[in-house]
């Protein structure tokens, strides 16, 4: 049976039972979790990370769902090295007061699931419980489910905070980092005549500051004739470093704006040039993007991404002929553009 094929609702139903009936109910939770995976001995150890969006990010985190998965199942479970089993939780806002939560596994035979829950809630045990009980229920389908060893604390807690509310009661979130790499080709404007591009980029997502970015493009080899016998070649580089905070994001997509700064170097080589002319050119540049990402996996993304920038006080390349006069070859425009698709990955 595929892993997809116990549903989210069905999961979601035995959690809820789960918070009223206790035991009675739980075993269709855990039939349910483990009716799509292909082991069927608890693993013995696993290695957890959590990506929390928007408001749940305050009390969504590995800390505190490892430490509830490790009470239920009473002994330790996480590891940070390699472990038997590998468990990424992902959480971002849905419609509504929905919480769309996706659970993305991978054993050490490199067999892998996924998961993906709506999961109603107004505070951060109500979100925080149901996907614990999840973990649990992967990593030992066989688990006794029952609550969780009782508090030593004579008082009873406070109620915990709502998931709208920043308060200094909310738990402490543990610091989540998320890196990214992709690669793509598109169609380079600008300092160059129209050519082909390829480029690579590495971005790092520091909690709750904006994602950094940096990119490396390499455009192809173009030329231009100047005469019957003369040809003028193009060639360009560049790189840069850019600030990309989200825009908008739901259950598999993201929308992104970027501003940074970009360096381009442009060589042009050809017969007659003069040769006291400036044939290699720096160019710095302002920059500003839009970029979308569609994850086709909780680690795999496709992306579309347009930029465009300035550089002022472009001059025009000339080609020298035999009469010692010169002839125009190619003016940049102040303006350069990048269209770009590519594949990435986090």
């Amino acid at each position: 049976m595929p892993l997809r094929a116990c549903t989210a609702s069905s999961i979601l139903a035995a959690v809820q039972a789960y918070s009223f009936l206790g035991l009675a109910v739980a075993v269709a939770a855990a039939q349910c979790a483990t009716a799509g995976l292909t082991w069927a001995q608890a693993a013995h150890t696993a290695r957890l990370s959590v990506q929390a969006e928007g408001p749940s990010d305050t009390c969504v985190n590995a800390d505190a769902i490892g430490q509830n998965v490790e009470r239920r199942l009473a002994r330790k479970v996480f590891v940070t090295a390699t472990a038997d089993l590998e468990i990424t939780v992902q959480v971002r806002p849905g419609v509504n007061a929905n919480q769309v939560v996706t659970v993305h596994t991978r054993t050490a035979q490199g067999t892998s699931g996924e998961r993906i829950l709506n999961i109603v809630a107004d505070s951060c045990e109500a979100l925080l419980e149901p996907i614990a009980l999840v973990v649990t229920l992967t990593i030992d389908p066989a688990a006794p489910l029952g609550t969780q060893a009782p508090p030593t604390a004579t008082k009873a807690p406070p109620p915990p905070p709502a998931l709208q509310t920043t308060s200094k009661a909310s738990p402490p979130a543990r610091a989540e980092h998320n890196f990214l790499a992709s690669i793509g080709a598109g169609v380079l404007l600008g300092p160059l005549p129209p050519t082909a591009a390829v480029e690579a980029r590495a971005a790092w997502s520091p909690p709750r500051w904006p994602r950094l970015g940096l990119f490396l493009r390499a455009g192809l080899p173009t030329q231009i004739d100047v005469q019957t016998q003369a040809q003028a070649r193009f060639v360009a580089a560049s790189g840069g470093l850019q600030a990309c905070p989200q825009v908008a994001a739901g259950q598999r997509l993201r929308l992104g704006a970027c501003a940074g700064v970009e360096l381009s170097w442009v060589r042009a080589r050809g017969l007659g040039f003069d040769e006291g002319g400036q044939s290699t050119r720096w160019l710095p540049m302002p920059v500003v993007a839009l970029e979308a990402q569609a994850h086709l996996t909780a680690t795999n993304f496709i992306y579309a991404r347009l930029q465009v920038g300035w550089a002022p006080g472009q001059s025009t390349y000339q080609f020298i002929d035999q009469a010692d006069q010169a002839q125009p070859i190619f003016t940049p425009s102040m303006f350069s553009g990048v269209l770009t698709l590519g594949l990435g990955w986090n």
